[in-house]
């Protein structure tokens, strides 16, 4: 696993640049590093865990030239999702951004509040950073129609 360590909440005011044009939004991540970066990206599943009610994926976006800009751990109501959606979702070849963005019914995107990370050994190896390195990303709930279909985590790689 290459979750981070969060040592503290931080207010969107005062995130630095460019993290707060990254996190202080109600859009898709997937949609906004596109925009940002001028490219698309592409995703990896770390690691996934899959029950019932809840697929739980580890994942890194990469951009084409192989850097990994975005870390990212979510728990997904697939019972929730229609079922092209669950369908893509579990093939694993898309990042989840642009499969919810195909989806016919509207999405709410709601960044609870947006925190500070330590990482760990192994995912400053995936950022190419050193260990320890701060990161800043979101905790944000997907919520599709009245249901909230994704929980997690998304965390940037240090600029």
């Amino acid at each position: 696993m290459l979750a981070p360590r969060l040592v503290g909440v931080v207010p969107a005011a005062v995130l630095p640049e460019p993290c707060r044009v990254l996190l202080a939004h109600d859009a898709h991540m997937t949609a906004t590093l596109e925009r940002v970066h001028g490219a698309p990206v592409a995703v990896e599943v770390v690691r996934r865990r899959h029950d019932r009610a809840v697929y739980r994926r580890e994942i890194l976006l990469s951009l084409p030239d192989g850097r990994n800009v975005q870390y990212a751990v979510v728990d997904i109501a697939l019972a929730h999702c229609p079922p092209s959606a669950r369908d893509a979702i579990l093939a694993e070849q898309e990042p989840l951004g642009r499969i919810l963005q195909r989806l016919s019914t509207p999405l709410r995107v709601e960044p609870l509040a947006f925190v500070r990370a330590l990482l760990p050994a192994r995912l400053a190896q995936r950022f190419a950073v050193a260990r320890g390195s701060p990161a800043y990303g979101r905790l944000v709930r997907i919520h599709h129609g009245p249901r909230c279909l994704i929980e997690g985590l998304e965390l940037l790689a240090p600029a």
